[in-house]
């Protein structure tokens, strides 16, 4: 539990390198330490950071997205889509994210992609998705697999996709 009193600012530091920290601060005593100290990937992990990619649909819609490789291995690898949890608004933003690091450290490629829909690109690029659940934001994902084959990433066969919510849906 975390004790927080009169005086005290619970601050949130973000990275893409490393899990998010909290720390306590108290201006009045001069003390800023750290709160909850977790870094569940362990001390000797060495982090991936996401390269951004991009792509044409089939359509020729271009679709963005970032990508994790394992830096210890060579490339093809298997390959997770990890999807979207929401159907409109949500886009994959950058920053660390425990599971897909804890995916790379464990071999897998991390394709995350912001398809139709996604948030972050204006409203007219979310409304590209509006009764088109079953066709065209599906087609975003079918070729970012395509694209991540012919790039060398993975290999047909060794594709899975994740997600929760909507990303269930599309899986």
């Amino acid at each position: 539990p975390l004790d927080i009193t009169e005086g005290e600012i619970l601050v949130s530091v973000k990275s893409d390198v490393e899990p998010e920290r909290f720390y306590i601060s108290e201006k009045a005593r001069g003390r800023f330490e750290e709160a909850l100290p977790q870094n569940k990937l362990g001390k000797e992990t060495q982090v991936q950071v996401a390269q951004t990619i991009r792509f044409k649909s089939r359509d020729g819609q271009e679709v963005e997205g970032r990508l994790y490789t394992p830096g210890h291995q060579q490339a093809p690898f298997k390959m997770v889509i990890v999807l979207n949890n929401k159907a409109f608004g949500e886009g994959e933003k950058w920053g660390f994210n425990g599971d897909d690091q804890y995916l790379v450290q464990n071999g897998y490629a991390v394709l995350k992609l912001n398809i139709r829909g996604s948030g972050g690109r204006g409203e007219g690029f979310e409304k590209l998705a509006f009764g088109n659940f079953g066709t065209t934001t599906q087609y975003d994902i079918i070729d970012g697999a395509r694209w991540a084959i012919e790039q060398g990433y993975t290999q047909a066969g060794s594709i899975g996709l994740w997600g929760a919510n909507f990303g269930a849906y599309s899986a």
